[in-house]
């Protein structure tokens, strides 16, 4: 990815079409020149998950422009396998198994283990099996394993947690469907026969009033 320089003077690029900034409490790559990153994280779900609902005859409007946040890749950052997030009590979080192989390489090279993973702010796709079981007969939803990048530096402090995410496809789905989601425009407006509003009528199109017989 080779970011470039927006007219306030910040690096930005993009995925997909979808626009992308840069979080600034990590470094800040320089316009025009070709960077590895990562997907950090999102802007809160109030911004953008009313998107398509919103519209000019509500009085409601587009809340700013739905983006993604990246952070350039370094030495510190490690890309690990997992075996789904899931979320499983009311009371618990959520977390993800790492497969045995990305486990036993991570001990082989960097002399840890991670065991199980949190999703930090970085928004994964999550199964939610809250009260799922034959106790609810609520069936569980499946796991979505997936490929996460987590610091060494974090796990060296043991939280163990993901960092961010290579691509759009273990991206949870609603933030992705808020950030391809367009406005839907407003139906076009109809002009209204006030007589016939006053006498109780439901009114028409003022293009058909024409067509309609008049009583002598």
């Amino acid at each position: 990815m080779t970011p470039i320089q927006s007219q306030k003077g910040d690096p930005i690029a993009e995925i997909d079409a979808i626009l992308c900034l840069f979080d600034r409490k990590g470094l800040q790559p320089e316009a025009g020149v070709p960077v590895e990153v990562m997907i950090s994280h999102a802007p809160p779900y109030r911004w953008h998950l009313r998107y398509a609902e919103m519209s000019e005859e509500k009085g409601l409007h587009p809340p700013t422009i739905a983006f993604l946040i990246l952070r350039p890749i370094t030495t510190d950052d490690v890309l690990i396998e997992h075996e789904g997030f899931e979320c499983a009590g009311s009371m618990a979080r959520a977390s993800a198994r790492v497969t045995d192989e990305a486990d036993a390489r991570l001990k082989r090279e960097h002399g840890r283990t991670v065991g199980w993973l949190a999703p930090g702010r970085t928004p994964v796709i999550e199964a939610s099996n809250v009260n799922a079981g034959s106790t609810w007969g609520i069936a569980r939803k499946p796991l979505t394993p997936g490929t996460v990048y987590v610091s060494l530096s974090d796990l060296r402090e043991g939280r163990n947690r993901v960092t961010g995410i290579p691509d759009l496809e273990p991206l949870d789905p609603r933030i992705l469907g808020s950030l391809y989601r367009r406005r839907v425009a407003p139906a076009a407006s109809r002009r209204i026969s006030t007589d016939r509003s006053r006498r109780g009528g439901r009114g028409e199109p003022a293009t058909s009033r024409g067509n309609v017989s008049q009583r002598s």
